[in-house]
């Protein structure tokens, strides 16, 4: 009997022992689950963090490309306007030019007229 007492006591050691690493391993998971927990919650709010930033940025993008274009076609305007008015110059200045001819001949044929 006392055989099976000693035996019995040490199965009930080893049980003890057994209950006990049990016990420290939930605890360890639980506490490695909450951590987990934690990050993934930081994640989140990491990714939400991000988000908003990426959002941000693709409308400031979207405005400074829209400002951009807004300047190049002013700036093709402009151009347009400069040459038209370039044109408009050189065949004023053309005609200018013929009428000052014309009057030099008419000039010319006058003081001929008087010698």
């Amino acid at each position: 009997s006392s055989g099976i007492n000693a035996e019995y006591g040490v199965y009930e050691q080893k049980e003890k022992k057994h209950q006990q690493e049990i016990k420290d391993w939930t605890e360890e998971r639980n506490k490695i689950e909450s951590q987990l927990q934690r990050e993934r919650g930081m994640n989140i709010q990491n990714s939400q963090q991000f988000s908003k930033v990426e959002r941000r940025a693709d409308k400031s993008w979207r405005k400074l490309t829209e400002d951009l274009t807004e300047c190049l076609e002013k700036e093709r305007e402009f151009r347009k306007k400069a040459e038209s008015e370039l044109e408009n110059r050189k065949i004023d200045c053309s005609a200018l030019t013929e009428k000052n001819s014309a009057m030099e001949t008419q000039i010319n044929s006058l003081t001929n007229g008087y010698t």
